[in-house]
This record gives structure tokens, C-alpha cells and sequence, in this order.
């Protein structure tokens, strides 16, 4: 599992599909599907179930998306305090 996988499955979990997930990443809607299905090998399980073009979590990609989540909370506190560091 590494950074990049983590923020595809993020950003398909947020906007519902690979392409819009894609536009939101700046990259190819095919490296994002790659960057998933890696994840999803790598994991031994599903994040995803696929219906009429869209994806929805199943209950393991929704207990990961909340650890995800918590991550990305984190992050956002050392973005704050490494612009207080440099102030």
C-alpha cells in the first residue's frame, strides 16, 4: 500500500467513479483503475462494488475510508503547524 493508491481510493470513494476520480487527481482514469486494483490485490479484498458506472464502498472500503479519513485530518495538522514553524 503506498501515498498514491491511498488517494485514488479516496478520491473514488468521494466522487462515485475512476474518471471523475481521475480529473480530480490529474491523472489518466486508467492509472487511477491500475492504482486500485494494486490496492485491492495488495489488500486481499474489495473496496469496491461496481453498479450501473458507479462504485460503492462495500463495508471493508467503508472501515478503511474512516482510517483514510483520519489520516488525511492528520496531515492537514502538520500542513498548520509546519506553516506556524515557518512564521
Amino acid at each position: 500500500m503506498n501515498a498514491r493508491q491511498i488517494e485514488a481510493f479516496r478520491a473514488i470513494a468521494r466522487t462515485g467513479t475512476v474518471t471523475a476520480a481521475a480529473a480530480a487527481l490529474h491523472i489518466s482514469q486508467p492509472a487511477v483503475s491500475r492504482l486500485l486494483a494494486h490496492l485491492e490485490q495488495q489488500l486481499d479484498m474489495a473496496l469496491f462494488q461496481r453498479a450501473q458506472g458507479r462504485l460503492h464502498l462495500t463495508p471493508e472500503g467503508d472501515a478503511l475510508l474512516t482510517e483514510v479519513e483520519q489520516h488525511f485530518v492528520g496531515l492537514e495538522t502538520l500542513r498548520r503547524a509546519a506553516s506556524r514553524i515557518a512564521h
